[in-house]
């Protein structure tokens, strides 16, 4: 799949990922690299972070270097449906460095990052669970300690081929395809996807990533004292088919019926 610059695509740099205002901030592990950011207090009251704002992940389209951006599940080739009518990426600061970071590791070995979504707010990742109808995939939150989605800290990726005119990775499934093949763990691909696997995985895990269930998912691993995202947080607009799917999630349309583009 070829991805063109010009159309339906946002634009950040690495320097502008740095500069998102955060609500939490954290030291990397191990050999990960060194963010210049001071450590958040332990185990903090999460109502301490309350009183800062975010701001969307969003700088000029002449901005470079500049990882892409396709919020898939805005414009329904995720899941098939839309899970958002219009959604800004946001995340964390220290996420968001994390990214940049990421972002100028895969510069330097001929790639491009691809963001495909980012934080979500409470209601609309209820709404995907609902709609991706697998909690191994996309788990809900956890009552008291919630996930990374709902903090801001977590991204779903893949990348681009920058000596290939920015041509789209193989991954053997595509992005939100639930289906075994799609899990980290799954051996039973062709060689060269396996291998665009363990490129991926490579930059962001040397970026300071965790990794979640499926290829395209990591996560910051220092999202656990962050508070959840709220409305006024994320300018989500969520679709008319996540909304019904949070009434009745029973009812919600299996991933498996929904139309879906073959991965090439």
């Amino acid at each position: 799949m070829r991805i063109s610059r010009p159309v339906g695509l946002w634009l950040l740099s690495a320097a502008a990922l740095g500069s998102v205002v955060a609500l939490i901030t954290g030291c990397g592990q191990g050999n990960r690299p060194q963010l210049d950011v001071p450590p958040p207090p332990l185990m903090a009251p999460r109502g301490e972070f309350r009183d800062r704002l975010l701001e969307p992940v969003l700088v000029p389209s002449e901005a470079d270097p500049a990882p892409l951006v396709d919020m898939r599940l805005a414009s329904g080739s995720g899941l098939g449906r839309p899970l958002y009518e219009s959604v800004e990426p946001i995340l964390r600061r220290r996420t968001a460095q994390l990214l940049a970071q990421a972002q100028d590791l895969a510069l330097q070995r001929g790639y491009v990052i691809l963001l495909l979504d980012a934080g979500r707010t409470p209601q609309a990742h209820s709404a995907l669970v609902a709609m991706a109808g697998d909690p191994e995939f996309v788990p809900p939150a956890d009552p008291e300690f919630g996930c990374p989605d709902i903090r801001g800290a977590a991204i779903d990726v893949t990348l681009l081929d920058s000596r290939n005119g920015d041509m789209e990775l193989a991954m053997g499934t595509r992005y939100m395809e639930i289906t075994p093949a799609s899990g980290r763990r799954f051996a039973e691909l062709d060689k060269d996807h396996l291998s665009n696997r363990a490129i991926l995985a490579k930059i962001m895990d040397d970026a300071g990533f965790e990794e979640g269930h499926a290829w395209w998912d990591y996560h910051d691993p220092e999202w656990v004292d962050t508070p959840d995202l709220t409305e006024e947080d994320v300018p989500h607009t969520l679709s008319s088919e996540a909304l019904e799917a949070l009434e009745s999630p029973a009812t919600a349309e299996s991933p498996e019926s929904a139309p879906a583009a073959a991965e090439e």
